[in-house]
C-alpha cells in the first residue's frame, strides 16, 4: 500500500468575536455557580461525594472526610470504608439504604459512625443514583452532614420529656 501523495491541508477558522464573548460569559457563569454551591456547602457544613459503583471508589470534598473524623483528604474512599465506620447495629440499615437507592434512585441514610479516635458521631447523607443509557446504575452522588449535635439535642429533649416535672406551684429549689 502506498501513501497518498496529495498533501493534506488544514484550514483554521478564527472564532467569531461574538462566540468568544459568549464563551467567556458562560465560563464566568460556571465560576459564579461554583462559588454559590461552595458557599452553600460551607454554610451547611456539608461534604460532597460521588461514588463510582463499578470500582467502589469516590471523588469527594475535604469536608466529607472531616465529617468522618479525618483532618486530611484520605487517599481512597469507597462503600467499604463507610461500612467500616458504621456502628454494627446500624450496618444492616446502611446496606438497605444502598439497595433502596438502586431501586428508587434516591439515597438517604442517617446512622451513627465511629471516628478514628473512637468517638461516636451521627451522619446524614442524601443523594441520587445516576444511570447509564441502558438504565443501569453507575454512580451515586450526594452530600453528607454531621448531625451529632442535632441527635444529642433530640435525645436530651426525649430525656426531659420523660423526666417528672414539678407540679404547678410546687417548690423546685431548696432555698
Amino acid at each position: 500500500m502506498t501513501a497518498d501523495p496529495t498533501p493534506t491541508r488544514v484550514l483554521l477558522v478564527e472564532d467569531n468575536p461574538g462566540n468568544a464573548i459568549e464563551r467567556r460569559r458562560f465560563q464566568e457563569q460556571l465560576v459564579d455557580g461554583d462559588r454559590r454551591v461552595n458557599l452553600a456547602l460551607d454554610a451547611g457544613r456539608m461534604g460532597i461525594w460521588e461514588l463510582d459503583l463499578a470500582t467502589d471508589t469516590s471523588v469527594r470534598s475535604l469536608m466529607h472526610d472531616q465529617i468522618f473524623g479525618y483532618c486530611t483528604l484520605q487517599r481512597e474512599w469507597g462503600s467499604k470504608n463507610l461500612f467500616a465506620c458504621v456502628e454494627p447495629e446500624a450496618l444492616a440499615a446502611v446496606h438497605q439504604a444502598f439497595e433502596d437507592a438502586l431501586g428508587t434512585g434516591a439515597f438517604f441514610l442517617e446512622c451513627q459512625i465511629r471516628w478514628p479516635d473512637m468517638s461516636l458521631h451521627w451522619i446524614s447523607a442524601q443523594g441520587r443514583v445516576d444511570r447509564d443509557a441502558r438504565g443501569d446504575p453507575v454512580r451515586i452522588l450526594g452530600v453528607v452532614k454531621d448531625v451529632t449535635d442535632r441527635k444529642r439535642a433530640e435525645a436530651e429533649l426525649q430525656r426531659a420529656k420523660g423526666a417528672p416535672r414539678p407540679q404547678t406551684g410546687q417548690r423546685t429549689s431548696s432555698w
